[in-house]
């Protein structure tokens, strides 16, 4: 819905999203546009205006009007105009690839679907539950003068950020765990199911490494409920974190000393209660751990892992298997879910993701 202000800053309003239909909907020069009454149904506002936008972008050279046969574009590039305007939320993660790989992905997509990515980033390292706006310079005044016309975020924003971007009309989704927000893409939980494979396999004593970005509560919630049949009320001293006693983001400076902290923990475990199986949800991690086992002379137990196919690293050891994430499939669901949300209005949607299974035998 256009936000109805004065009439200079409605007409101007108007104005661009006919330009960010026109690049969306890829209108092709001497293809014509919808009609004055598709438009009012479209933008919710009414004729007079439409018209005045519509004699501004005839009066740039954009479209021309044809009596009685309707309005055509006439510049192939809209007249240099891009489309619509979309906020990134996110936090500077200069150690992870994935975060990297998946804002680059964001980006991609949008400037695909003709946009300009406008982009918020929280320097601050120490983890929230959730994040004010305050982290984010510029953020709250760009929803307030509708500088954005959506928010993407990859990082939980509070009940304040929220209830701001309902109130100014900009649609926010949100890319994470969190179940609180009407918009979510998220992955599917392969936490329980990954136990199960392992029990599958004939494994009778699996632990679990987890690393700083799968630390919420009820990610160590399902791995405990998912063990217990293994472990009773002990299952919880069978999943190793990473950071488990900090609450900041893990660096690269320290993410060997406490992987070496983790691994003495399990190492010391007594004969009879040594893991027979691991799962390590990070590709990362369990190239760290693997080689430490081995460099100890330790048997390596049967593994299950998840791999990102735009970070081929190189696993030669055995493996039951592993989820392969597809960074860029999850970018272009993030950018769709947030134009169904621009085109058909605000409403509740959750998209989860299902990692495919790669069997290693």
């Amino acid at each position: 819905m256009v936000r109805k202000t004065n009439q200079g800053q409605q007409t101007e309003l108007v104005k661009k999203r006919l330009i960010c239909h026109i690049v969306e909907k890829n209108i092709p020069v001497g293809g014509k546009l919808p009609s004055q009454a598709q438009l009012r149904t479209l933008l919710n506002v009414g004729s007079k205006t439409i018209q005045r936008a519509m004699k501004t972008l005839e009066a740039e050279g954009i479209i021309e009007l044809r009596e009685k046969s309707g309005t055509f574009l006439k510049k192939a590039d809209a007249g240099g105009y891009r489309g619509r305007k979309i906020g990134l939320v996110s936090m500077r993660l200069p150690d992870s690839p994935v975060a990297n790989i998946l804002l680059q992905g964001i980006q991609l997509h949008l400037h695909d679907r003709g946009a300009d990515c406008v982009i918020f980033l929280r320097d601050d390292a120490e983890m929230n539950t959730f994040d004010s706006m305050e982290l984010f310079p510029g953020l709250e005044r760009s929803i307030k003068s509708h500088a954005v016309d959506a928010l993407i975020s990859t990082v939980p924003l509070d009940e304040d950020a929220v209830a701001l971007c309902k109130h100014h009309n900009i649609p926010l989704c949100y890319y994470g765990d969190r179940t609180c927000y009407d918009n979510t893409v998220s992955s599917c939980s392969f936490y329980p199911e990954a136990i199960g494979r392992l029990a599958a396999e004939g494994c009778r004593r699996p632990a679990v490494f987890l690393s700083s970005q799968t630390q919420y509560q009820h990610v160590r919630q399902e791995l405990t409920d998912a063990l217990k049949s293994f472990y009773g009320e002990q299952a919880d001293e069978y999943i190793f974190c990473i950071d488990r006693d900090d609450n900041c983001i893990v660096s690269r400076e320290t993410a060997e000393e406490k992987i070496n902290d983790c691994l003495e923990k399990y190492l010391a475990l007594p004969p009879e209660k040594t893991p027979d199986a691991l799962y390590i949800p990070d590709d990362l991690i369990v190239s760290g751990i693997v080689l430490r086992l081995l460099l100890k002379n330790r048997p390596l137990p049967k593994l299950i892992t998840h791999r990102n196919r735009q970070i081929p690293l190189g696993m030669p050891f055995p493996m039951i298997g592993w989820y392969e994430n597809n960074i860029m499939d999850i970018a272009a669901k993030i950018v769709e879910s947030t134009y169904e949300l621009l085109q058909n209005g605000e409403k509740k949607q959750f998209f989860t993701i299902q990692l495919p299974f790669i069997s290693n035998k």
